[in-house]
């Protein structure tokens, strides 16, 4: 602070001046008041001084109060009711920091801070009214963007409310905005949103009426002009898209001899101006003639679609496009076959056949035995109207084979994979030996082929599969062999053991079994592995004891007699009566082979092929010189000859009632009777009788056991 002057002398005049009156006097000055004065006043100032610097430092900690009254009021969306409650907490707060803070201060440090203060106060209360105003602006933009939102979502859902929008629009602008201006700044917003939303329902929903409705006024929806364009383009591009997909649902419905319910004028609406509008209008010609004649085609029997198809009287309404009529036709022939043929005749009547489809789809949504049997009720009256062959004739689909895989391969168990299989056993029943073909080398070969067999030790190793390396490692330490791997000691044993069995496929000649040996290998590999389960398990101390006992349990399961066939001693757990069987098939082959059925009788299918037949005495004379039993799939047995060229000839006969189909001679594993499937052409049954059935078993068990107590 400045220090207060000191003075160390003071002037005085001893002398007056000769020649001065006497009654003149010289002015007197106040020393010592002018000094008083001028201390006071430096006093003062120094005061104030002091207050400035004091009412700073109170400044800065009173505007951390300030900001906390602002911070309470600045979200405030409404003016006035900010700037009064602002300045109510304000007063307080000041007065407050006065009886407070700066009780103990001077009336100048008061001062001086009340003269910031509320200069603070009034510049917060500016940036609390500007605040303010942006969130009431902020709110009102909301309740816009809420009410637009509103707006477009009933438009887009009720087309009723378009007729009402522009009242709802109206009155929610004059009960929210009292300036004009901003009336209509929000209403043109509001209309606009309106139009552009109601263009872009109109493009997707109706494309087509759209662009017409434009075409006819093309000022409409001008409020909201990149919206329209973008709704021209949308609606031309689902023109465009909509047009080939109906195109080819109504191609695809002809196929199938159905509509779309699309008319021809709607489809080629899409192509108009299109490069492409007369190829389409000719194909929807076509399409409709193939619709008229497509149940010709799908209900005809398997190899006779292309005949029909070449031979129909087809009425067109442009004669130049019967030949292309006739050749979809052809087509849709050579389609069905090459369908059934690559994924069974199952996959096309579920997509061609609606009672076939619904009948599936029943049975999907309850997979039970009555749904199924319905479905493959359905299957077989088509299969045998058709004349589908025996080996096209299926029941699941490509999808339903993917869905069993999945299925297993889900479970991390092998109980709970097998008891997939053994679940399907129980479903399909009589069915199964067909469904079992199907997920022949579509799921897991371990588990579908343990679900075959009857041991119930085997079944479980089988369906373990192969063992770990660590497994293996422990096995091969246990049971070293001399030469060679364990594993390659034990398939060799495995396929002497089974070598009737092998035989057995050898002798069923290409026409059956082109590669027996690859049929042959993953039996053997399963079986190779469930030795090495019971190796791991400990239940047989030696390799030898263990391969018996796994090709034993196989084998078991088989009547091997017969070097053609073997017969399963049951299918699905339902039991086969082998001896019958056996008999039947043994003197139906010895009635034809001595003529004791005359195959004159019958109209036999010749033998040969492309069209190079021989006569119907040289193939009687093959059927009776070299036809045999073979094996027909999993079910049964069938009668033909393997011809010298390799080719296998079964022996057909044609049913007397339908020349077209043509009937195999077969046997099933489950038959009880000597009924057979051969019908002469007096519409009669050839069948063995029991008597003679009953004579031949008691003949051949008097023969077995003579040959096991003779000497």
């Amino acid at each position: 602070m400045p220090k207060i002057p000191t003075f160390t002398s003071e002037a005085r005049l001893t002398a007056e001046p000769a020649g001065v009156a006497a009654n003149i006097k010289a002015p007197m000055i106040d020393i010592a008041g002018d000094l008083q004065k001028t201390i006071a006043k430096y006093y003062i100032e120094e005061k104030k001084e002091e207050a400035k610097v004091k009412s700073l430092e109170y400044e800065n900690d009173s505007w951390s109060g300030l900001y906390d009254i602002l911070d309470k009021h600045k979200n405030n969306p409404y003016p006035s009711d900010a700037i009064n409650n602002f300045n109510n907490d304000v007063q307080a707060y000041k007065q407050n920091y006065l009886n407070t803070k700066l009780a103990n201060e001077s009336k100048l440090t008061k001062d001086a801070w009340l003269q910031k203060f509320d200069a603070n106060v009034g510049s917060a209360t500016l940036s609390l009214n500007k605040i303010t105003r942006d969130n009431l602006e902020k709110k009102k933009d909301v309740e816009d963007d809420r009410f637009s939102s509103t707006m477009s979502t009933r438009l887009r859902l009720d087309d009723i409310y378009s007729n009402k929008v522009d009242l709802d629009i109206e009155n929610y602008v004059i009960s929210k905005y009292s300036d004009p201006n901003v009336q209509d700044l929000k209403r043109q917003g509001l209309i606009r949103i309106k139009e552009a939303t109601i263009a872009d329902k109109r493009a997707r929903t109706d494309p087509f009426q759209f662009l017409a409705d434009l075409s006819k006024n093309p000022n409409l929806y001008n409020n909201a002009p990149q919206s329209k364009e973008r709704a021209i383009i949308l609606a031309q591009s689902i023109l465009a898209q909509n047009g080939n997909k109906l195109l080819q649902e109504k191609l695809s419905a002809a196929e199938k001899g159905q509509d779309i319910g699309v008319s021809n004028e709607a489809i080629l609406s899409s192509f108009i101006g299109s490069k492409d509008y007369t190829m389409v209008a000719e194909e929807l010609k076509i399409a409709d003639s193939v619709k008229n004649y497509a149940n010709n085609i799908l209900n005809a029997e398997f190899d006779q679609g292309y005949k029909i198809a070449s031979t129909l009287e087809i009425t067109a309404v442009d004669p130049k496009l019967k030949p292309k009529i006739i050749k979809r036709l052809q087509s849709l022939s050579d389609n069905k076959q090459k369908l059934i043929t690559k994924n069974g005749a199952a996959e096309f009547f579920i997509e061609y056949d609606n009672n076939v489809k619904s009948a599936y789809n029943d049975y999907l949504l309850d997979p039970s035995q009555t749904n199924f049997n319905l479905y493959s009720k359905l299957l077989d009256d088509k299969f045998d109207k058709q004349n589908i062959p025996e080996q096209y004739r299926t029941y699941l689909s490509s999808d339903q084979i993917k869905s069993i895989d999945d299925r297993i391969k889900g479970e991390s168990e092998s109980e709970r994979k097998l008891a997939v299989i053994e679940n399907l056993k129980l479903l399909y029943a009589d069915k199964y030996p067909i469904i079992q073909n199907q997920l022949y080398n579509n799921i897991d070969q371990n588990i579908l082929f343990a679900g075959n067999i009857n041991n119930i030790p085997l079944k479980q190793a089988l369906a373990r599969g192969e063992l770990n390396p660590e497994q293996k490692n422990s096995v091969e330490e246990r049971f070293k062999i001399i030469t060679g791997s364990l594993e390659d000691n034990i398939i060799s044993e495995i396929q002497k053991n089974t070598d009737d069995f092998y035989k057995i496929l050898l002798n069923q000649g290409q026409g059956r079994i082109d590669n027996p040996g690859l049929v042959m290998q993953p039996i053997e590999n399963a079986l190779k592995n469930a030795t090495m389960q019971y190796l791991l398990s400990g239940r047989y101390s030696s390799v030898e004891d263990a391969i018996s006992a796994v090709t034993n349990g196989f084998l078991e399961d088989y009547d091997l007699s017969n070097n053609n066939f073997f017969i399963p001693r049951d299918v699905n757990g339902k039991t086969v009566a082998v001896e019958l069987i056996d008999a039947k098939a043994s003197l139906i082959k010895g009635d034809i082979k001595y003529g004791r059925v005359d195959l004159n009788d019958f109209d036999v299918v010749n033998f040969g092929e492309g069209g190079e037949e021989i006569s119907k005495e040289e193939t009687i004379n093959l059927i009776r010189s070299s036809g045999d039993w073979y094996l027909n799939g999993n079910k049964g047995l069938i009668f033909s000859i393997n011809a010298p060229n390799g080719k296998y000839y079964p022996l057909l006969i044609k049913d007397p009632k339908n020349p077209n189909k043509k009937i195999p001679l077969t046997i099933n594993f489950l038959e009880k009777d000597g009924v057979t499937s051969l019908v002469n052409n007096q519409g009669i049954n050839y069948e063995v009788s029991y008597e003679d059935l009953n004579t031949f078993i008691s003949a051949k068990d008097i023969y077995q056991l003579q040959q096991v107590v003779s000497p």
